[in-house]
């Protein structure tokens, strides 16, 4: 909390991406008018002001930003709608699980990664299966996810 005199000078940065991590910051400490500039964020034209916002956004677990998490689930870019996943579960959603499960079947590693951590967050036991399939794959950075993932459920968040 003694921060936000200085972060509050820092959201005039000249850098969008700076400016975005520090309404994360706010956010976090409470402010609600950073949170609006997150939820404006999550429509940057910047893919990764978008993917730093949906996270932001979820991270205080505050279930009254959903309806603004949401929209992310239908992103034409996959990353950000498992992001988006991620960020729903966070929120105690599981809106986003279709699209996790796909994300474990794709290709891109870097995909399967997104769609375990967005299991993970999402939380349904029912996804074990998947994450075990994760837990052996050839990418480390996947296997990784897909532990990480366990343990989320295993915890229950």
């Amino acid at each position: 909390p003694s921060a936000v005199g200085l972060l509050k000078d820092m959201q005039f940065d000249r850098d969008a991406s700076v400016r975005v991590q520090v309404s994360e910051a706010l956010w976090r400490l409470g402010d609600t008018d950073a949170r609006e500039e997150l939820v404006a964020a999550t429509f940057s034209h910047y893919v990764d002001d978008q993917a730093i916002a949906f996270m932001a956004l979820a991270e205080p677990r505050d279930p009254e930003v959903l309806p603004h998490i949401h929209p992310g689930l239908t992103s034409q870019y996959d990353q950000i709608a498992l992001i988006a996943a991620r960020a729903a579960g966070m929120l105690g959603s599981d809106a986003g699980y279709p699209l996790a499960v796909a994300g474990a079947a794709s290709s891109d590693p870097a995909q399967r990664t997104l769609s375990a951590f967005a299991l993970g967050a999402i939380g349904r036991t029912d996804a074990q299966p998947i994450l075990s399939k994760l837990l052996h794959d050839s990418n480390p950075d996947v296997r990784l996810a897909g532990a990480t993932a366990i343990l989320e459920l295993r915890q229950g968040h």
